[in-house]
């Protein structure tokens, strides 16, 4: 509701990136990019290069962008799951 009645000019401006103006910047707003449009290899690679960044907040936020790509361990067990139910509906009922 808020947001609704704030200045139209204010809600296009895109949020701050961490070391804006400098290399690692770059490399952060690439990576941003290309998580936007799906290129999650590209941003394990920048976000891999990013974990050495002198400044703090870069390094966070390539940190947070490579944690939102990472595997989830539950969806590791439940597919683990519903391998072993397979494997034994078609040990039962197959073989």
């Amino acid at each position: 509701m808020l947001r609704a009645m704030a200045d139209p000019a204010e809600q296009n401006e895109a949020p701050a990136i961490p070391g804006q103006g400098t290399p690692e910047g770059e490399l952060l707003r690439e990576a941003l990019h290309a998580f936007d449009a799906g290129n999650y290899v590209l941003v394990r690679a920048r976000t891999r290069a990013l974990a050495e960044a002198k400044d703090e907040a870069v390094r966070a936020a390539a940190a947070d962008l490579a944690s939102r790509i990472a595997v989830d361990p539950i969806q590791v067990v439940v597919v683990l799951a519903c391998a072993a139910v397979l494997f034994a509906i078609v040990w039962h009922w197959v073989l």
